[in-house]
């Protein structure tokens, strides 16, 4: 297995990564020694019809947050169109870091989607945009070498080759995500933050990595016929299959008991090395980066909120993919979001008075709320409407994060079978009763 077989690092604080306070004061020291400057310009769209970019020779990124940031401000992690004109949602907002170029339709990015799902309830508060998809020089390395290995994948037929291949691509997606994500959350960090909101609308972890080599053994591509589709499964499947160990022909067997038994050993074999990454040094040392931040934003009395998830029927599928009489057993944090830890607020997907389907559920879900934006669903668009909520309280009386949460269970959930669920009525008088804040200071021209 190569560099997952290592051991963890974890047990480098007194007690592990339990002991937040000295893990909180070392994450504070790495803060201020890095260097903080952006090079990119700031976006802003403050009006549905109206955007401008700030000149490039302004302030640094952290001053500019640092500027700009006020009690009650919603930070959306996401994607974001190059400039956010004809928005589809009213009030105060900004873009940092725009993205190149891109062919997605503004209204269809999905950060303007979870935006836009943060308003639907009355939220009248900023939102401040922070883009992830910036070609920031220090996460060039890492994509690059993702399309390397891509290529490197594509012209090998050795085995010991695709099995080094196919380790490298689990931990490098998995540590990308987690990379640019504690990028973003330290900058904030950085500019002092307070009394504030920031939504996660996105993650990573097992359930990722089998939806990623699915799409490649099982590729559904619509530009594409059944034909060709097949055509390239196939050949991924004999690349997955020489890189596990497992003897591609048997695909093919004649005996329906055999082609059972190998799916069932591919699948087995895929969700495995899955599951070692997590136990990998680089992994554990980017989470373990990621929860000191986290932890250290959430001691300034800020709320992080992380959509849990859309896999909730993805192992029940792997499952009958992988059929035989020694079915695949899937991981028991085969559904965790790696973004959720202790200082996280996980939200789940409502469809109508029920949890959604698809929604992911594990021990971190903390609270559930309507899933529901337009044509589409998940729990990207439930996780800002939870957001949304605390970001107005914090906005009408900053104080400590513990009890700025407390009052939004107590004041705008309801409970059935033990499980916290948004009331959207409450919700919407409970912003309606709230005072328009200002616009983002600083941002108008």
């Amino acid at each position: 297995m190569g560099p997952l077989s290592s051991p963890s690092p974890f047990g480098s604080y007194p007690g592990g990564i339990t002991n937040f306070a000295q893990a909180a004061a070392d994450a504070q020291m790495r803060l201020l020694g890095r260097q903080a400057a952006f090079a990119g310009p700031i976006c802003t769209g403050l009006e549905p019809a109206e955007s401008f970019v700030l000149s490039l020779d302004s302030p640094s990124l952290v001053e500019q947050l640092r500027q700009t940031s006020k009690p009650g401000t919603l930070y959306v992690l996401d994607s974001f169109p190059r400039i956010p004109a004809m928005l589809a949602f009213p009030g105060p907002f900004g873009v940092i870091e725009h993205a190149a170029q891109s062919d997605v339709a503004p209204e269809k990015e999905h950060g303007t989607q979870v935006s836009e799902s943060a308003r639907s309830l009355g939220f009248k508060g900023n939102i401040i945009g922070i883009n992830l998809l910036t070609e920031r020089l220090d996460l060039v390395p890492r994509v690059r070498g993702m399309v390397d290995r891509d290529k490197a994948w594509n012209q090998s037929d050795d085995p010991e080759v695709l099995s080094r291949l196919l380790d490298d691509d689990l931990l490098e997606n998995r540590l990308f995500t987690l990379e640019k994500v504690t990028l973003n959350l330290t900058q904030l960090a950085a500019a002092g933050i307070k009394h504030s909101v920031i939504n996660l609308s996105m993650g990573d972890g097992q359930m990722s990595d089998a939806n990623r080599w699915l799409n490649r053994v099982l590729p559904v591509d619509s530009t594409k016929s059944e034909e060709v589709n097949e055509a390239e499964g196939k050949a991924q499947r004999v690349k997955y299959a020489l890189a596990l160990g497992i003897d591609p022909s048997l695909f093919d067997a004649e005996d329906e008991s055999v082609r059972e038994s190998v799916r069932a050993e591919f699948v087995q074999k895929l969700l495995d090395r899955s599951e070692l990454v997590e136990k990998s040094p680089a992994y554990l040392a980017a989470k373990e980066e990621y929860d000191l931040v986290v932890n250290l934003l959430s001691m300034r009395n800020n709320s992080i909120v992380v959509a849990a998830g859309n896999e909730q029927t993805l192992p029940d599928f792997l499952v009958d993919l992988g059929r035989s009489q020694t079915p695949p057993q899937i991981p028991e944090n085969f559904l965790v979001n790696s973004l959720a830890n202790q200082n996280t607020l996980v939200v789940g997907a409502l469809d109508g008075e029920s949890v959604a389907e698809y929604s992911s559920r594990f021990p971190s879900v903390k609270v559930y709320a309507d899933g529901k934006l337009g044509d589409i669903d998940g729990t990207s668009f439930a996780a800002p409407r939870v957001a949304a909520m605390l970001a107005d309280l914090y906005g009408s009386q900053p104080a400590a994060r513990s009890q700025t949460e407390g009052k939004f269970f107590e004041s705008y959930c309801y409970t059935i079978n033990g499980e916290s669920r948004l009331n959207v009525e409450a919700a919407k008088l409970g912003l309606a009763g709230s005072a328009q804040r200002a616009a983002i200071p600083g941002l108008h021209p």
